[in-house]
């Protein structure tokens, strides 16, 4: 995460020189130009692309010409020597050239959109496991603030057992509520380690690579609402695989032209010159395939088929890719709603019970297990206020998977094309 060149490639990419290198925190934009530097997932569509690439160098390749050398001997007095020269010209027609070409570069360009999936694919896992090291982070704090709550509960209440005011029972249960926070701290530990363990392996670089490192994300607290109208337009236009299956469909459309140009024969000129007893021989010669007993059908056949099977592709994954937004948008507009519900409920117990409960203590009115209790419930909204933000970040990443394009990212899409410096070092 030092490589002067993951610097330059960043910086490039986002149009601003960085303050410092290396970075201390990274954001989710700067994680995610990391892992379009390192992750193997890539380099191999970038192969891809350049295989693609060089197809359409080859579909270009006129025909070479060929020539032919013969020598001979016979026992003739006037000239005992012969020779002879073929020359073959093949000539195409119809322009299959072409065809072939254009088939080629639609090819190229659903090789281009296939790379730009595989880096989107690629940016969502480094967002997924960014989320859950994010939240599960806030979640070992807040479970680390109940823990020191619950703990002097049980301290208040045991105090009261020994007094007398209470039973035995209120203070079990208040063990066992401990006991089970300690094993969900654990957990959420657990978690923290694992999703920084996926983070690493989506960048393409080992975990011990992000031990001196941090992560932010300003927009974690605040994912703003979206457009119908424009999610629907976007799932119908902007999903890369539907525009790697329209190109394929280009490609399909070129291959079907090309079979029905194949029912033209192709032309071969064919001169020859040779020395036969003591005369010099010209002829000019023209070879044609004659189309009587075979038309290409067959392959035209084929070929209609394949651009009919590309079409109905197309279509399904334009139906399915509208289909999948409009779910993903009822989903976020829910989770959106129960996010507004829990900073509302939140906000209650923070700014109002915990005040008051406080007051009552200072007052007298009520002794310091009551505040414990307070505290103990606010801890728990807080645990539900993240519940409530990890679902809505969630959704969003479902709606963005949905469309294929980040509905928070302020900067533009990355080149993904040119190979890293790393490559070629």
């Amino acid at each position: 995460m030092a490589d002067a060149d993951l610097k330059q490639f960043i910086e490039t990419n986002t149009h601003q020189a960085l303050k410092s290198w290396p970075m201390r925190t990274w954001t989710l934009d700067q994680l995610t130009l990391a892992a379009y530097y390192f992750n193997p997932d890539l380099d191999l569509a970038r192969a891809n692309v350049a295989n693609a690439e060089a197809g359409t160098v080859t579909a270009g390749a006129r025909p070479n010409p060929s020539i032919g050398l013969g020598a001979g001997y016979e026992s003739s007095p006037e000239s005992p020597y012969l020779w002879n020269l073929d020359f073959t010209l093949p000539l195409e027609t119809a322009g299959k050239r072409g065809y072939r070409i254009l088939e080629a570069r639609q090819l190229t360009e659903a090789s281009r959109f296939a790379l730009a999936e595989t880096a989107w694919q690629v940016r969502m896992k480094v967002r997924s496991a960014l989320l859950e090291c994010l939240i599960f982070q806030r979640q070992v704090g807040v479970l680390q603030t109940e823990e020191k709550v619950r703990v002097q509960q049980i301290h208040l209440l045991q105090r009261r057992l020994e007094a007398g005011e209470i039973a035995r029972p209120e203070l079990n249960n208040a063990e066992l509520d401990l006991t089970s926070l300690h094993m969900a701290l654990r957990a959420a530990q657990g978690s923290v380690d694992t999703n920084r363990s996926a983070l690493a392996a989506t960048i393409g670089i080992p975990l011990a690579a992000l031990a001196d490192h941090d992560f932010t994300w300003p927009e974690l607290e605040t994912p703003s609402p979206v457009s119908t109208a424009d999610i629907q337009r976007e799932a119908a236009l902007n999903r890369l695989d539907v525009r790697q299956a329209l190109a394929e469909y280009q490609a399909s459309e070129a291959n079907l032209r090309l079979q029905v140009a194949k029912q033209y024969p192709d032309i071969q000129f064919a001169p020859n010159a040779s020395d036969l007893e003591g005369f010099n021989n010209f002829s000019l010669g023209v070879v044609l395939e004659l189309p009587i007993l075979n038309q290409n059908q067959g392959p035209i056949a084929e070929a209609e088929a394949r651009r009919k099977q590309v079409a109905a592709h197309v279509h399904t994954l334009q139906t399915e890719a509208i289909a999948e937004a409009n779910g993903a948008l009822a989903s976020y507009k829910t989770a959106l709603a129960q996010l507004a519900e829990a900073d509302a409920g939140l906000n209650t117990v923070q700014r109002n019970l915990e005040r008051q409960a406080a007051r009552s203590v200072q007052s007298g009115e009520e002794d310091r297990t009551f505040l414990t209790a307070v505290q103990i419930q606010a801890a728990i909204t807080a645990r539900a206020h993240l519940d409530a933000l990890h679902n809505t970040q969630l959704a969003l990443g479902a709606l963005e998977n949905a469309i294929q394009r980040p509905l928070t990212q302020q900067t533009g899409a990355p080149d993904v094309s040119q190979q890293p410096a790393r490559n070629e070092r």
